[in-house]
């Protein structure tokens, strides 16, 4: 863990998944479970424990304020943000010492918090909550007749942003755990854990190579390339790799092989050469499991990394050994070469819980690269991790020349190559360091592969920091395809810059199911904001048989399909569908002017809960400017199936976070949010309506009940930020409920918005302000002066008629507005 972090050893859930959905993993650190004022600071044992278990089994979320400490309740009474709401408390500025709170846009300003009530006799909810407290020992319910644990619908939380108001054990009660009334509450005869220790392997990888006849010619070409750089530049010292090839039948060609400087060649040496015949994917996947278990090894945990472009047609088949696989919990990660390749292998990778990757073999794509690049970063350490910087894959026309630029950031630099593949060796290759010096043909950085038509360009200790310059010129007449894959390597100075993509689904049932991405972006644990995350999508041929790539813009803006803003995780739904088949992403990562990476925080939605929030103070870390960086990752492949051409799948998202101030000096309410889109969280929506009402229980469960208003705005496109204002006609104990819905153009509504409310009880009726104080009190003494000099001249005007009249005080203006 990064030092920096200010959480140590706390424990917390990664996770960017959405409601009911689990986390990625959960940390307790060696240091936390073994000394106990270390785990102290953070809460009894059981009850973290439980904390973080249900962030990571269940997928609920925390219930204490994420940013809004207070909300208005009913008849304009200020609450604080927990569940539940018999949980006592009070107002307390931990500025000031004391319970004197100021009000700022109709809430206490920020310096003000909810004081938990300490002392408190009986139990009460949630562990979601405040689990330091000593009478919360339980989850909040939406069962009426528990008061003490009831939950709190109306508390602006994560939990009921993200689960609809829903409570924690209304998200539990349809977990398997406990759905059908299963785990009911029983008396247990021993809470003595039992233990199962295990011993931390080497990574094992068989990988398994279709050799059959369609893979001759320019994909057996590709594919030797990319196992190359797989075998030379990406496994790490100490993983152990074995080869299988298949066709009509197949054969083992390497057991599994410790790599290290000495071997790395010999598993060079069985990379095939040519192809051909029939596909047996089965018989591949049967010489798989026979290297995993040679020697009498258990293939538990091994993975089988399967390369394939083609449907089954001799047997034995892959439904032969799927349920082995299964049994023996073998992971099995898969590249599509082509959307020829069987479609099955997508449901093996779903029950092995592996990885899916698919390789179009189109121009422009470098996706088998990507794939394996990926593949062998998962479960390296991050000190041996490849980090990939760039790829890509270009065609250069005949007697011209291509240039690239590539950033080399303080925090990586080690093990940095350049890896151009390339189908002749006459192509000119030059590189260009930050500091000028060129690197060319006889250099010793320079090293031609003549066997797998490769180029590397290997600098030598640490690579100097700043933009190296990449030019390749073809000599030919005729065009040239070219591969660019750029890696490197953490230095010694500090934690690297990482990305991690991955799909929420591996398979998608149009039109029911969603789809999202999800990226990671970090420097250790610490998240990385605002930076510019673009994803490329490749997508299968429409019915008029094209199959263009599509670019999206991944947020990290709390929207939409993200969960939470600021947390370093980028999301975006996937709306824009060609066709059934197999949709592959290539995701770039660069810095913006204003990129930031969040010391003392930790990246995605669950780890800022375990040791409760800091009070007095908003909690939102350190922010360090990030210089310039890019990376480049994958996140596989999803198969689509079901599509229907021409129709309007996706209504317009829910609008998740809406808000309302209030401007006192105005008397107006300001409600604002997030733009959605007219499909999820894409495009721009028509209209929104609102929906306001004094009831809460009105506006949560019958909105259509309450009072409708259509907003008079041109909605902007998903994204950016909407404003919109109300004159507000009265004072006093009341409470304003507000919600929205977005409408298309094809006249989906999207489902209710978070319920906002706002108090009047603390507006008060255009209050003077110190600036217009001089002005009042000039027109109040100018009035009265004017009044009496009007009587002195009716009486001179009275006895002297036909003298002018005066005009004292007539520029001031009576301000009636109040009476």
């Amino acid at each position: 863990m990064n030092p920096d972090l200010e959480q140590g050893h706390k424990p917390f859930v990664i996770r960017s998944s959405p409601c009911g959905q689990p986390g990625w993993y959960m940390q307790l650190t060696p240091e936390y479970l073994t000394d106990a004022t270390i785990a102290e600071q953070y809460g009894t044992y059981e009850k973290v424990i439980v904390h973080e278990w249900a962030h990571l089994r269940y997928g609920v979320f925390d219930e204490y304020p994420d940013g809004h400490e207070f909300y208005a309740a009913e008849n304009g009474e200020i609450e604080g943000t927990r569940c539940s709401t018999a949980l006592r408390g009070q107002r307390f500025d931990y500025v000031k010492g004391n319970g004197d709170c100021d009000f700022e846009f109709g809430l206490p300003t920020a310096s003000c918090q909810f004081k938990d009530d300490q002392e408190a006799s009986g139990k009460y909810g949630s562990l979601m909550y405040s689990h330091k407290l000593d009478h919360v020992v339980w989850f909040c319910d939406n069962d009426t007749n528990s008061p003490n644990t009831l939950h709190n619908r109306q508390a602006p939380n994560a939990q009921n942003r993200n689960c609809d108001g829903k409570s924690v054990w209304e998200i539990l009660r349809s977990h398997q755990d406990f759905a059908g009334g299963a785990n009911l509450p029983r008396d247990v005869p021993s809470t003595v854990p039992t233990f199962r220790f295990v011993k931390y392997r080497s990574k094992r990888t068989v990988i398994v190579l279709d050799i059959s006849g369609s893979m001759v010619g320019n994909k057996l070409k590709k594919l030797r390339q990319a196992v190359t750089i797989y075998i030379q530049n990406v496994a790490v010292d100490g993983d152990m790799i074995g080869m299988v090839w298949f066709s009509i039948s197949a054969s083992i060609k390497s057991y599994l092989t410790e790599v290290k400087n000495s071997t790395r060649q010999q598993l060079l040496n069985v990379i095939p050469k040519e192809a051909g015949g029939r596909t047996s994917i089965g018989a591949g996947l049967q010489k798989g499991i026979e290297v995993l278990s040679s020697g009498g090894e258990d293939p538990a945990g091994g993975v089988i990394l399967l390369v394939t472009d083609g449907k089954e047609n001799k047997a034995p088949y892959l439904t032969d050994f799927k349920d082995q696989i299964i049994s023996k919990h073998i992971v099995v990660d898969t590249v599509a070469v082509t959307e020829d390749a069987d479609q099955q292998i997508e449901e093996l990778v779903e029950a092995t819980q592996g990885f899916s990757y698919f390789f179009s073999d189109k121009r422009g794509s470098n996706a088998l690269n990507e794939a394996l690049v990926s593949i062998g970063q998962r479960g390296a350490g991050i000190e041996h991790r490849p980090i990939q910087l760039s790829s890509q894959s270009v065609v250069i026309k005949g007697n011209h020349s291509y240039e690239d630029k590539v950033v080399i950031d303080p925090t990586i630099g080690r093990n940095t190559e350049f890896l151009i593949g390339h189908s002749s060796h006459d192509i000119i290759i030059e590189m260009t360091t930050p500091s000028g010096r060129r690197i060319s043909r006889n250099d010793s950085e320079y090293i031609t592969d003549a066997v797998f038509s490769l180029t590397r360009i290997k600098i030598p200790g640490v690579a100097e920091k700043g933009q190296w310059k990449l030019s390749i010129k073809n000599p030919r007449s005729i065009e040239q395809s070219v591969t660019i894959t750029v890696i490197s390597g953490k230095t010694d100075q500090s934690d690297p810059i990482v990305t991690t993509a991955t799909w929420a689904k591996k398979i998608v049932q149009f039109p029911n199911e969603r789809q999202i991405l999800y990226v990671s972006v970090s420097q250790g644990l610490a998240p990385v904001l605002q930076a510019n995350v673009t994803a490329i999508l490749e997508r299968p041929y429409d019915a008029n048989g094209t199959a263009p790539s599509l670019q999206l813009t991944l947020r990290d803006n709390g929207a939409g399909a993200d969960l939470a803003k600021d947390d370093g995780i980028y999301s975006i739904y996937v709306t824009s569908y060609t066709n059934n088949g197999r949709y592959e992403v290539k995701v770039k990562v660069t810095d913006t002017p204003v990129s930031v990476v969040l010391k003392n925080k930790i990246v995605g939605t669950g780890g800022s809960g375990a040791a409760g929030r800091k009070r007095g103070r908003r909690d939102t870390g350190s922010r360090q400017q990030m210089e310039d960086f890019q990376r480049v990752t994958s996140a596989g492949s999803f198969k689509l199936e079901n599509f229907t051409e021409g129709i309007d799948a996706f209504p317009p998202g829910k609008v998740t976070d809406l808000q309302v101030s209030v401007d006192d000096a105005r008397e107006e309410v300001t409600l604002s949010w997030t733009a959605t889109g007219a499909d999820l969280d894409q495009g721009t929506v028509s209209s929104y309506v609102l929906w306001k009402s004094k009831d809460f229980d009105t506006i949560y469960s019958k909105h259509w009940n309450a009072t409708k208003e259509e907003l008079n705005i041109k909605p902007q496109a998903a994204g950016k930020e909407e404003t919109y204002t109300i004159r507000v006609n009265e004072t006093g104990s009341v409470t304003y409920y507000f919600a929205l819905e977005a409408v298309d153009n094809g006249g989906n509504v999207s489902p209710r918005s978070n319920v906002a409310s706002v108090s009047l009880k603390y507006m008060y009726r255009n209050p003077p302000s110190a600036q217009n104080l001089p002005l009042m009190i000039g027109c109040v003494v100018g009035s009265f002066v004017f009044i009496v000099l009007l009587m002195t001249v009716i009486i001179i005007y009275t006895r002297e008629k036909g003298k002018e009249e005066p005009k004292h005080g007539a520029k001031c203006q009576k301000n009636t507005k109040n009476q």
